[in-house]
């Protein structure tokens, strides 16, 4: 991720400074002490904030430190590149993980290299997403090297299209995209390992919560639905949501929401007239990331979108 190239819009503050306790104070909700192991300093960060959503990018100079997240709000949180020697509460963090914030014992790192670091912070009352329990003390959740590298690919890109074309976070259903593809991108990381093993009852249970989920979707068709809506609809967990839909539909969570909303587009496409154009079809869908929504759509339907669309009858 390129640091210096994030440039400051009305949904994304980026701040830059030298002193550690002006750092320490940067981010509301977080508390945290730095000890530098330097003298040359430079503090980076960057915060969007999508409704009740934070996503933070920090950057910092060799220190050690201690960082708290309010009780009432959840932080995880992963780094951004790789640092050698780095250690979470005196362990090494050297493979794939993300790092739950405890509620009452403050994380302390050691890290002896310069460290980018991403975070999403929001209310704890919304955390029913079947992720690991918030322990007091922080916990480091190990996640399969795949599902790493595909989050922090997708938090570049989130950050590079908050700070390249700010105008379009005025949309609320291109908010709910990024807001999804956040959070579903942290939901599929703690969903990739292995899931439980199904009875025959948890069966039947999976059933009925797949068949809640297409009343849902068909009476929401017009909205862009995000997983944790889906799951309340349920009255489940995301993790459970997950476990059904992998059970009885035959694919995971995140790709049935990819399908649902590829589809949708494509419904929309073959209805369209010659003034809609393709570009807000899919922004309207939640699809950011034009470039990768052409590539899917193509990869999946076997022509463009806009191969689609000239065969609306309204075009």
């Amino acid at each position: 991720m390129n640091i210096h190239a994030m440039s400051p819009s009305p949904a994304l503050s980026t701040v830059r400074c030298s002193d550690p306790e002006e750092f320490n104070a940067m981010l509301p909700d977080v508390d945290r002490r730095i000890l530098p192991l330097v003298t040359d300093l430079s503090f980076f960060q960057a915060e969007l904030r999508l409704g009740q959503l934070r996503l933070a990018i920090i950057k910092r100079p060799p220190c050690t430190s201690m960082v708290h997240v309010a009780k009432t709000r959840i932080g995880i949180a992963l780094p951004m590149n790789d640092s050698p020697g780095l250690k979470l509460n005196g362990l090494p963090l050297d493979r794939p993980a993300l790092v739950n914030h405890g509620s009452s014992i403050p994380l302390q790192i050691f890290q002896p290299g310069e460290l980018t670091i991403a975070a999403i912070i929001f209310p704890a009352d919304d955390c029913d997403r079947g992720w690991p329990e918030r322990n007091q003390a922080a916990r480091v959740n190990e996640i399969r090297p795949a599902a790493f590298e595909q989050l922090r690919l997708m938090i570049a890109d989130v950050v590079h299209l908050a700070s390249r074309a700010p105008l379009q976070l005025s949309r609320q259903n291109l908010v709910s995209g990024l807001q999804q593809s956040l959070l579903g991108g942290f939901d599929h990381a703690f969903l990739s390992a292995p899931g439980e093993i199904s009875t025959a009852l948890a069966i039947r249970k999976y059933v009925r919560i797949c068949r809640l989920v297409d009343e849902f979707l068909s009476d929401a068709a017009a909205d862009i639905r995000s997983s944790a809506d889906i799951a309340a609809a349920a009255g489940v967990s995301i993790r459970t949501l997950h476990n059904a839909m992998t059970a009885v539909k035959g694919i995971s969570l995140q790709k049935f929401m990819m399908l649902y909303r590829l589809w949708s587009v494509r419904n929309a496409l073959l209805r369209a007239g010659p003034e809609d154009l393709i570009k807000t079809i899919a922004l309207d869908n939640g699809f950011w990331h034009l470039g990768r929504f052409s590539r899917t759509y193509r990869a999946f339907f076997g022509e463009s979108p806009s191969d689609t669309a000239r065969r609306s009858p309204h075009g």
